[in-house]
């Protein structure tokens, strides 16, 4: 199971555009101003916290450039994993709309992106969480694309 889940994880890191379901979970919303030891990405060599010198999401926000949303993504395996704070762009090809994320967590799921409402909301096309969950494209983007 682990070598599907880093085959699965290595295949969304190279991939020009990969097919993803993607969820949604307050956790992810910044207004809930979790501690960034609530994810995979917390701490350790790679973590967010040593990275930026942040402790939880509403200062790691002040890190990302504006429209940037945080995600679990599937090419985080687990804690402290060298893709903590990767950028990808996520885009809904049924109304073609996108939103630019980075990964804080792992998803748990394979080929599964979860996000917060507020970015779910901008890629549904109803505007709103009724579809519950949504195919969408992923692209990995350069860090900078994402943070200041």
């Amino acid at each position: 199971m682990k070598l599907c889940n880093i085959i699965a994880a290595m295949a969304f890191l190279v991939s020009p555009a990969v097919a993803a379901t993607l969820r949604h979970d307050a956790s992810y919303n910044f207004a809930t101003n979790l501690p960034l030891t609530s994810f995979a990405c917390s701490d350790g060599a790679n973590g967010l916290i040593t990275k930026y010198r942040v402790q939880n999401v509403a200062q790691l926000r002040q890190r990302l450039r504006p429209n940037i949303y945080i995600a679990a993504s599937p090419s985080i395996p687990g804690w402290n994993s060298p893709q903590c704070g990767s950028c990808f762009k996520a885009r809904n090809p049924q109304n073609n709309k996108s939103i630019t994320f980075v990964g804080v967590d792992t998803s748990r799921n394979t080929g599964n992106v979860v996000t917060g409402g507020d970015a779910f909301r901008n890629l549904s096309p109803s505007g709103s969480l009724a579809e519950g969950h949504l195919t969408v494209y992923i692209t990995t983007l350069p860090t900078r694309d994402c943070f200041r």
